[in-house]
């Protein structure tokens, strides 16, 4: 019978063996030259008409503009820029030679057409520094949509760091227009057409304020669409539009989300409207500016004006 005295000496050698060739791997392993992706990596920013490093940028239907980025190696400056590369998706994606050619601080030119990676000259592979001015109605700016650009810096150890960022391009909405309407019962214009700016003392099919007050009743400024555009309005709620900056975009935004009328009862100065004619996407954003119950420019027994301002995708 073997002791367990016996059992000990024999085999306890063995493990601490394997013990010390198992410590031994894991050491020669932390030793391993660091992977890329544990490494730092190169720096990238981006300037957009004197605004560094947004998500989004916004700028007017064709409207010009002006792009710098630069690059820089990482930190620990162990590693040289190697490539960079712009990738475009979007409705304004530029894939005409020249058109996205950027020029850097050396001279040289990098053509972002191609949305493929581009070298960098070795003069500029510590620090890069690239724009572009692109000039009004450029194609940078021709749909009013969005577009996402997508800046890649790869460095020597392959290394990579992204920056991602999109141009809305906005459709501002005509200059203002200023309207007016009387008590529907008394002698002056009680209804107005925005579409067609005119002001009309009957009812006809192209109205979209037809003022509701009736015979002998106080001036409210209700009002309510008329005729055959098929279209209805909302009321904005507070804040949610800027009247003097409204846009398509913003219009369309807060068209969509309240609730869809025909009619309004006694609105108030500031209230703000949005008008979407149907079958086609044209919105009109009009504003209250004044409600004057006493109003006697008709000289009648009916009183009452309100005067509005008004824009138009038209």
């Amino acid at each position: 019978m073997i002791s367990m005295k016996y059992f000990f000496y024999k085999y306890i050698p063995i493990v601490i063996s394997i013990f010390l060739a198992f410590s031994s791997c894991t050491d020669d392993d932390s030793t391993d030259p660091e992977s890329p992706s544990t490494k730092a990596k190169p720096i990238i920013n981006v300037r957009i008409d004197g605004v560094e490093n947004q998500d989004n940028y916004t700028i007017n239907l064709f409207e010009g503009i002006n792009i710098q980025v630069t690059a820089l190696m990482a930190a620990d400056g162990e590693s040289n820029l190697a490539t960079i590369k712009m990738e475009q998706n979007g409705s304004n994606e530029i894939n005409i030679p020249g058109e996205i050619t950027f020029i850097s601080a050396k001279g040289t030119e990098y053509d972002f057409s191609t949305n493929e990676n581009q070298p960098i000259n070795q003069a500029e592979n510590e620090k890069l520094e690239i724009s572009k001015q692109f000039a009004d109605s450029s194609n940078i700016s021709g749909i009013f949509d969005t577009t996402t650009y997508t800046i890649t810096v790869t460095d020597d150890d392959g290394v990579s760091n992204t920056r991602i960022f999109n141009i809305i391009v906005l459709l501002p909405l005509k200059p203002a227009k200023r309207g007016e309407i009387y008590h529907f019962e008394g002698t002056n214009a009680g209804a107005f057409s925005l579409l067609q700016d005119s002001a009309y003392t009957t009812d006809s099919v192209y109205l979209e304020l037809r003022n509701t007050d009736v015979d002998q009743a106080p001036f409210t400024g209700s009002f309510k669409i008329v005729g055959q555009n098929f279209i209805s309005l909302v009321k904005a709620s507070e804040g949610d539009i800027d009247f003097d900056q409204s846009t398509y975009q913003s219009a369309e935004k807060v068209y969509n989300q309240e609730n869809k009328i025909t009619y309004v009862d006694n609105p108030e100065i500031n209230d703000i409207f949005i008008y979407h004619y149907a079958g086609a996407n044209i919105y009109t954003v009009l504003k209250i500016t004044a409600i004057e119950p006493n109003n006697n420019d008709c000289n009648c027994t009916n009183k009452g004006k309100m005067e509005f301002l008004y824009k138009k995708t038209l």
